[in-house]
């Protein structure tokens, strides 16, 4: 992940196809390219090729889920910002944090919240 961050793109990692055509949609609309992924391993994938300016992850998702994922981001990169959405808090926010996500959000989350927390921590 040495290639230059490319401004206003996002990874979005949902298993729930429904949640990322809409979230999706919506960021879109806000003015950013959105790629999707539908768990941590494919997101991994996709990260040895693309360098979003934030990646947006669920928690709870088959093969890889989104604590597992921010771990691996982590030891590989320490300035991309991540924010998850999820509905459920298996993980405490603190703990969460500690591990390097930049916000936590809950699902269903307002949009206009959603577009100001990925501007924020985009930078």
């Amino acid at each position: 992940m040495t290639t230059p961050v490319t401004p206003k793109l996002l990874l979005l990692v949902d298993d729930d196809a429904d949640l990322r055509r809409s979230v999706s949609r919506l960021l879109r609309r806000a003015g950013w390219t959105v790629v999707e992924a539908r768990d941590g391993l494919e997101a991994l994938e996709m990260l040895e090729d693309l360098s979003p300016a934030v990646l947006l992850t669920d928690m709870r998702m088959p093969h890889m889920g989104g604590l597992q994922l921010i771990d691996a981001v982590r030891a590989d990169d320490g300035a991309l910002p991540i924010v998850v959405l999820s509905g459920y808090h298996d993980v405490p926010v603190l703990e969460l944090k500690r591990r390097g996500a930049a916000a936590v959000l809950d699902k269903p989350v307002a949009p206009a919240l959603l577009r100001e927390t990925l501007l924020r921590v985009a930078g």
